[in-house]
C-alpha cells in the first residue's frame, strides 16, 4: 500500500475518531454549554484543516518527487535509445562498406571470366581454322 493510501486511511480514520469523540461528549451527562461546544468544534475543525494542508503538502512533496524520478528515467532510457541507435548505425556502416568491398571482388572476377571466355573463343577459332 503506498504512503497516498495510507495518509488518506489516517485522515479518515482521524475524522471518524474526532466525530466519534464528539458524540461521546455530546451524549455524556456533563451539560456543556453552548459556547464550549462551539470551541471544541472550532478546535475540531482547526485540526481537520491543518491535517488537510499537511496532506496537501506531502501529496505536492509527493508528486514533485515522482515526477523527478520520471524524468530521470526518461533521459535514461532516451540516452540508451540514442547509443543503440548510433551502434546500430556504425554496424550498417560497417556491413555496406564490407558489401562494397566483396562486389568490387565479384566485379574482377566477372570482368576476369569475360576477358578469359574471350580468350577462349579466339583460341577454338584458332584451333578450328584449318588452313
Amino acid at each position: 500500500m503506498g504512503t497516498i493510501e495510507i495518509l488518506l486511511i489516517t485522515l479518515i480514520l482521524l475524522i471518524v475518531f474526532g466525530g466519534f469523540l464528539l458524540f461521546l461528549q455530546l451524549r455524556s451527562p456533563k451539560k456543556g454549554s453552548v459556547s464550549e461546544l462551539t470551541g471544541r468544534l472550532q478546535t475540531m475543525a482547526e485540526t481537520q484543516l491543518n491535517l488537510q494542508t499537511t496532506l496537501s503538502d506531502q501529496l505536492q512533496k509527493q508528486e514533485r518527487e515522482l515526477s523527478k524520478k520520471l524524468e530521470e528515467r526518461l533521459a535514461d532510457v532516451s540516452h540508451k535509445v540514442g547509443e543503440s541507435l548510433n551502434s546500430n548505425v556504425q554496424q550498417t556502416q560497417k556491413n555496406l562498406t564490407e558489401l562494397k568491398e566483396r562486389l568490387a571482388v565479384i566485379d574482377t572476377a566477372q570482368k576476369n571470366i569475360t576477358d578469359l571466355s574471350t580468350q577462349m573463343v579466339s583460341l577454338q577459332d584458332i584451333l578450328s581454322n584449318k588452313q
